[in-house]
């Protein structure tokens, strides 16, 4: 069956990465496809600018004959659906793909007030995640400057920002608490190709929430093969993140659990795996084939085909 498509997003790295890729799938694929700036989207109605501005960390892939249309929603936060729940009600919604996607029993109350549990259940899905920067992080590994580097420092890696005014600031206490065991220097901003390099050489690397509850650096050092050190996870994903298969878990709630737990938990679990190099290497290995099968192209464009039940190769 040939499907005709409108992809409706903005000239930013996630918009715009995104968009193309699903452009060059559906084009791959024998589909006619067109891509337009988001403003055209339900262009003429009332209230369009309001609806513009709160869709714009989305992209939209619109059925060109029946209208119809699905939403890739690319926010750092959880309940981020809620700035369209407007959309999410209208019968031709068909999906949302959430990139941080949360089930309904863990999703928090607030939300829950705001959409009915069968709608949120039928339409709103999870999808999968990018790194910070895919073009540049990409066309950065291309050039493999971080392959033949010894894999020899022994305290955990962690660089990222921890003065933001979000979920940022919360990650201040502990990597205080754990600054015997983590790397110094740790909020300098570095050179693409120098954070590959580091990355690569590092046995161990932390990630603890900041803006959402999943962070592009775990997507970053799964496609250089690096284990990563991390509270479970609770976000989910079209094909789900295993613990201690495909990253390390540490058995913490990091939204409920005291300052001092998340410490000494993250301590305990990082001495019972630093010296553990064939472990290492497996999660490492695991991580980078979920990040193959579910961030690289196609089969990102993949899944949300499944989603919406388009055939493929």
């Amino acid at each position: 069956m040939k499907y005709n498509f409108t992809i409706y997003y903005y000239q930013d790295r996630w918009d715009k990465f995104f968009a193309l890729d699903f452009y060059n799938r559906f084009k791959e694929l024998g589909f006619n496809a067109e891509l337009k700036n988001k403003t055209e989207f339900l262009f003429g109605e009332k209230n369009h600018d309001r609806i513009i501005s709160n869709i714009k960390r989305c992209i939209i892939i619109e059925n060109t004959d029946t209208k119809e249309f699905y939403i890739l929603n690319h926010h750092d936060k959880e309940y981020s659906f809620l700035y369209f729940n407007d959309l999410i009600h209208r019968d031709r919604c068909k999906n949302v793909f959430q990139c941080q996607y949360r089930p309904w029993n863990i999703l928090n109350n607030n939300s829950k007030k705001h959409i009915d549990k069968n709608l949120f259940n039928f339409k709103v899905v999870p999808f999968t995640y990018l790194e910070k920067n895919p073009s540049i992080f990409r066309e950065t590994c291309k050039k493999e400057l971080y392959s033949g580097i010894q894999v020899n420092k022994t305290k955990l890696h962690f660089r990222g920002d921890i003065t933001a005014h979000d979920g940022r600031r919360d990650r201040v206490p502990v990597v205080n608490g754990l600054k015997d065991i983590v790397m110094e220097e740790f909020q300098n901003k570095i050179p693409m190709d120098d954070y590959l390099k580091e990355v690569s050489s590092y046995k161990l690397v932390l990630s603890i929430p900041g803006s959402g509850g999943f962070c592009h650096r775990e997507i970053e050092c799964f496609a250089l093969t690096r284990a990563v050190l991390a509270p479970k996870f609770v976000n989910q994903y079209y094909n789900n993140l295993i613990p201690n298969h495909h990253y390390i878990a540490v058995d913490i709630d990091w939204e409920q659990d005291d300052v001092d737990i998340k410490i000494d938990k993250i301590r305990k679990r990082f001495y019972e795996v630093i010296d553990d190099n064939s472990y290492l290497e497996f999660v490492g290995r695991n991580a980078y084939n979920w990040y193959k099968n579910n961030v690289l192209y196609p089969n990102n464009v993949n899944i949300a085909l499944d989603i919406m039940g388009i055939e493929h190769d």
